[in-house]
């Protein structure tokens, strides 16, 4: 028997993976028996998260065949990204949540990045 640590069994799953648990085929197996509790916020339901994390796969998808990025979708992504971070874990959107402590610096420096890219996207297309 092969001994795999839980983090190489999280690590090794596809983006795919993780949107499909979230489609409407698992809203009864998954979503009401397990998952609620993953995003515990009362005012959330399935459909939202499957909306936000098919937003990030196919942002992910967009970049992987190196697809320009910018405008809507790239604000879409962020805010995606933002929901996925603030309600993980949390009964209420929350930059308190342990998940939303852990990322806080890298979400922070992706804004910051978006924010200089646009700058000069905007500077350049006058």
């Amino acid at each position: 028997m092969i001994t795999v640590p839980d983090s190489q069994v999280i690590a090794q799953l596809t983006i795919f993976f993780w949107k499909r648990m979230f489609s409407e085929n698992y809203e009864k197996t998954l979503w009401k028996q397990v998952l609620k509790k993953v995003f515990p916020n009362k005012t959330l339901d399935r459909s939202d998260i499957a909306d936000h994390l098919e937003v990030i796969y196919e942002m992910r998808n967009r970049l992987a065949h190196h697809e320009p990025v910018y405008g809507a979708r790239l604000r879409k992504t962020l805010e995606s990204i933002d929901f996925v971070t603030l309600n993980l874990y949390s009964t209420k959107p929350s930059v308190e949540s342990p998940f939303a402590k852990l990322i806080m610096p890298q979400r922070d420096l992706l804004h910051g990045q978006v924010a200089i890219f646009e700058a000069t996207f905007m500077r350049l297309a006058r």
